[in-house]
């Protein structure tokens, strides 16, 4: 995914560096975002250390009204603008085709079950977003999307308890197999999905493995259980079912045909030494008490 915006961004006459400090109503930034974003098509890369994966997590209370984006523009979604995604570089956040449902689980660190009582259209209505954190601000960015949720979605909600369906993350009965894939300790971990059942880890905590892959893969929350501390660096591929990839099936190219391909948990086990187990649990869900269509820009 570095590659794709480094390759776009010199076609653009500028390093990537360059684009994100440019202001936002800078023409050529608009021309690049608008070539770059199509490149979440083939995945969608977010920085772990602006949507920390503490799987299954309490949702919490709105951040103070100082923790808020700089400026931020919503519109609804041009359908010119192919792909599906959120990026985040430097202190700019952009989002394309994106949902309320889909922000909320980015900004809350949710699977999308837990979140419940919202309106109809919190997953047909589709948005473009483009926002700006103030220069020194280091409030991370899911937290101003909390602060965008609530400003621009008049969003409130209370917290309830579910007894929902989960998975839970654990070592496999022959152990993990991730001590040869050690990743740097002090990295940001970050994932990309390139087709359906491709994926590719960079120093990524379990944690935050567990998160991806609740929010973008299976169908239900993950908790880690693996007891696993470090980061690690490893690539996945696996034949997906039609039950797997749900928020972003439509957005991510098909997986080349190959039937020799194992499933996901055939290919947790025999490549990371992990296990998906299915359980019950009761979860900490998001309950909408109010939610808005956007206010104007």
């Amino acid at each position: 995914m570095n590659s794709d915006w480094n390759s776009t961004a010199a076609k653009c006459g500028r390093s990537v560096s360059a684009l994100a400090k440019m202001p936002l109503s800078n023409r050529l930034l608009r021309h690049c975002l608008h070539a770059i974003l199509p490149t979440l098509v083939l995945a969608i890369f977010l920085a772990a250390a602006h949507a920390p994966a503490v799987t299954a997590q309490s949702p919490g209370a709105l951040p103070t009204a100082a923790a808020r984006f700089e400026v931020a523009t919503i519109k609804p979604h041009n359908p010119d603008l192919r792909g599906f995604g959120i990026v985040i570089t430097g202190r700019r956040f952009s989002g394309v085709n994106v949902s309320v449902g889909s922000l909320m689980t980015f900004a809350f660190t949710l699977h999308p079950r837990q979140i419940v009582d919202g309106p109809r259209w919190l997953e047909s209505e589709r948005f473009d977003i483009a926002a700006e954190a103030a220069e020194g601000d280091a409030t991370p960015m899911r937290i101003l999307a909390q602060r965008l949720l609530a400003d621009r979605f008049s969003l409130a909600f209370h917290q309830s308890k579910k007894r929902l369906s989960v998975y839970q993350l654990l070592p496999a009965n022959t152990g993990s197999k991730l001590a040869n894939k050690q990743g740097d300790p002090n990295g940001r971990g970050t994932f990309g999905f390139h087709a359906l059942g491709a994926m590719e880890v960079h120093d990524a905590t379990m944690a935050e493995f567990a998160g991806w892959m609740q929010r973008y893969v299976v169908d239900r929350p993950v908790i880690d259980r693996t007891g696993l501390s470090g980061r690690y660096t490893f690539q996945m591929n696996w034949k997906a079912d039609e039950f797997q990839f749900a928020p972003i099936a439509a957005s991510l190219p098909p997986a080349p045909q190959n039937d020799e391909l194992p499933d996901l948990y055939t290919t947790l086990e025999q490549q990371l030494g992990l296990k998906l187990k299915a359980a019950k649990a009761p979860i900490e869900v998001l309950a909408i008490d109010h939610l808005q269509q956007p206010s104007a820009n």
